[in-house]
């Protein structure tokens, strides 16, 4: 039987990678009930510390399985038309309204 190595180096996880990703369950858990009584939830720290994997595969998957409404985006040369787009796919139809002006 062969077993998966879940250490990925270098590599950020992501969410199909949650299954492996551990040892964080007390910042997941913490970060998941900020997100719900808190208008804006940041993570923030320094280059290479895991914060893409932390939201990626920690943050999103608990987030999903309380049916929160997810917007992801990867900015690219025009972030807010990005921002736009991500946030009309979860938006209802007041807030497609007023994202839409």
């Amino acid at each position: 039987m062969s077993v998966a190595n879940p250490y990925k180096g270098l590599r950020a996880f992501g969410e199909a990678d949650a299954r492996d990703f551990f040892g964080r369950r007390a910042v997941i858990d913490d970060l998941a009930d900020m997100v719900g009584w808190s208008r804006v939830t940041m993570v923030i720290g320094p280059s290479g510390s895991g914060k893409s994997s932390l939201v990626s595969a920690g943050l999103l998957p608990v987030l999903r399985e309380r049916s929160a409404r997810v917007a992801t985006m990867t900015p690219t040369e025009h972030p807010l038309s990005q921002l736009r787009t991500a946030l009309t796919t979860i938006a209802t139809r007041r807030c497609i309204r007023m994202i839409a002006n």
